[in-house]
């Protein structure tokens, strides 16, 4: 996940090494900011102050999303969870700082 211009973070991924057995059906993306609000985000938070803001179960060959539209020096944490039959990934964890 990388920074892609002033105000947008490049979000790309790829399939996790270890699949436990059962196909990846897609990813989720949470993410978390003191400027990410409902309003912002578009949705409620869903774990405390994490925000969805990618959810994509129809198509797991995407890898790349563009999160747009956030505060230029803000601070950005993303969480990416793979999703399967089994259930969610713990989810990997990176931080983005906008300038």
């Amino acid at each position: 996940m990388t920074k892609f211009g002033i105000r947008d973070s490049r979000l790309s991924w790829r399939p996790p090494p270890s699949d436990g057995g059962a196909g990846v059906l897609g990813y989720l993306i949470v993410a978390r900011s003191e400027d990410l609000t409902p309003v912002a985000s578009g949705n409620p938070p869903i774990i405390s102050d994490w925000y969805v803001v990618y959810n994509e179960t129809t198509s797991p060959l995407k890898w790349e999303d563009i999160h747009q539209n956030l505060t230029e020096t803000a601070t950005y944490t993303y969480r990416l969870h793979a999703v399967n039959r089994v259930g969610t990934s713990a989810g990997l964890e990176q931080s983005i700082q906008l300038s």
